[in-house]
């Protein structure tokens, strides 16, 4: 994760935790998983419908 963190520019492992989960309500982790090609049916929702950050 802080090889990830520093690729996309934030200052630390913690801040793009923070970022994550304050703009896609979901953790770095859940994220991944909801998003994996090996997800399963019961992996989290990484946000509300509606509240992509796209649409902002």
């Amino acid at each position: 994760m802080p090889e990830a963190a520093r690729r996309a520019a934030f200052g630390s492992e913690v801040t793009m935790r923070q970022h994550v989960a304050s703009r896609l309500a979901t953790s770095p982790r859940a994220y991944r998983a909801a998003f994996s090609a090996t997800a399963s049916s019961a992996a989290p929702s990484p946000a509300p419908a509606g509240s992509s950050p796209i649409a902002r």
